[in-house]
């Protein structure tokens, strides 16, 4: 889903109410939400969702209204040797209809 080296990967998040979905190169991005244990954890060795269950959505009653943010990191591991680069260009917000 996610494209390695230098290249482009293309972001989209469609906001409805309380309802996300996250796109990662045109592809739906499920996610790995948090449990009982307050954290979100994905098993490295076979990509299961170990505190919840894959969603396609994400919905919480508390982003009726609000800002946007955008930030960018890495994983833990992640060889910082090599510079990583990211930029943005193309934002497009759409307000609600």
């Amino acid at each position: 889903m996610i494209q390695q080296g230098a290249t482009v990967n293309e972001l989209r998040i469609v906001a409805q109410d309380n309802q996300f979905r996250f796109y990662i190169n045109q592809q739906i991005a499920p996610l790995c939400t948090r449990g009982d244990n307050r954290q979100a954890m994905v098993n490295p060795l076979n990509g299961a969702c170990v505190t919840n269950e894959w969603q396609e959505n994400y919905q919480d009653s508390r982003f009726r209204q609000g800002r946007i943010g955008l930030a960018v990191g890495t994983t833990q591991g992640t060889d910082l040797s090599t510079p990583v680069v990211v930029g943005f260009d193309n934002i497009v917000i759409i307000g609600p209809e």
